[in-house]
């Protein structure tokens, strides 16, 4: 026989497990949603060749915070060098990022997407 204990014991087991399935599935697939964001957005020392590190720093900034307000970071070796401006200008108009602010992203963005992925 069965203690009442253990049936209340399994029944809130059961009632706990129907509320927390939403989050054991989102939990399950986070790992595959979460981007590095070394790899993503390459910190500045790691581009080679850069002439003023204070525009590329800025626009890391802005990229990192602005840009994942709305969505993920992406990977800025995920978009061609002609494809970026498109995107900066239509995203940069959507956060309202002033022309400087357009400018230091895409900047970064240009010089960042080279940049070789941190190996694990």
């Amino acid at each position: 026989m069965k203690s009442i204990a253990s049936k209340e014991f399994r029944l809130w087991c059961e009632r706990r497990g129907r509320r927390l399935a939403p989050l054991f599935l989102l939990l399950a697939f986070m790992p595959a949603a979460c981007v590095n964001v070394e790899n993503a957005a390459p910190s500045v020392p790691r581009i080679t060749g850069a002439a003023n590190t204070s525009l590329l720093q800025h626009g890391r900034e802005i990229y990192v915070s602005k840009c994942t307000e709305c969505h993920s970071v992406r990977r800025t070796s995920k978009y061609s060098a002609a494809e970026w401006p498109n995107i900066v200008d239509d995203m940069g108009e959507r956060a309202k990022l002033s022309p400087s602010e357009e400018h230091a992203v895409l900047t970064y963005v240009l010089a960042a997407r080279t940049v070789p992925p941190v190996k694990k």
